[in-house]
């Protein structure tokens, strides 16, 4: 059973921090959604004004965020929470992470719906559909490992668990990568495959 061990007080809002966390993330991200459309005969809109300026502010105002947080007595994060060598060594791991999983999520739905099912006889109509089907076993894995590696993890220590792990998704994505029907042969080089 958990029991709340934390010390509770009443704190002030962080308006300054909230703010410019918000609006610049915002900024940030309609700036990269608008820069992957087409724009004046462009394939892409990197080179609109207004695509520049949200990229530019949005960033500008994270920075901001960064500083205004070491700055105000009772911030919405604390910064000095990244002097602490294990706090940083995890998030980053941890944002690694989470940007070759998504990558590699965003690659196997393209995979899927353009090259392996319709090669596998589904209308391009069909293929977002059993494209999502396909990936189902992906979420069923997410439950499952879960609490399995957060039991381990208390039990034993993150430590023993956190690069083993990413050896499987890595090798099966080699095999991935290898595989009969992106090969130009149509058969995979990789005896694993």
């Amino acid at each position: 059973m958990l029991r709340d061990l934390g010390e509770r007080r009443p704190v002030r809002l962080d308006w300054r921090g909230n703010v410019t966390f918000a609006v610049g993330l915002i900024a940030l991200l309609t700036g990269i959604t608008y820069g992957i459309q087409p724009y004046r005969g462009h394939a892409m809109g990197w080179t609109s004004p207004w695509v520049i300026a949200a990229l530019a502010g949005g960033m500008a105002l994270l920075i901001l965020f960064g500083l205004v947080e070491t700055r105000v007595a009772e911030p919405m994060f604390d910064m000095g929470l990244f002097r602490i060598r294990a706090f940083s060594a995890g998030n980053l791991a941890g944002l690694l992470a989470a940007l070759a999983r998504g990558g590699l999520l965003f690659i196997a739905i393209i995979w899927l719906q353009g090259i392996y099912l319709p090669r596998h006889g589904y209308g391009f109509s069909q293929t977002p559909l059993w494209a999502g089907i396909y990936l189902l076993p992906l979420t069923a894995g997410f439950l499952l490992a879960g609490p399995v590696s957060g039991f381990l993890s208390d039990r034993f220590g993150a430590r023993p668990f956190a690069t083993p792990a990413w050896w499987p998704p890595r090798s099966r994505s080699s095999c991935w990568t290898c595989s009969p029907s992106t090969s130009p042969t149509g058969s995979s080089p990789l005896p694993c495959c």
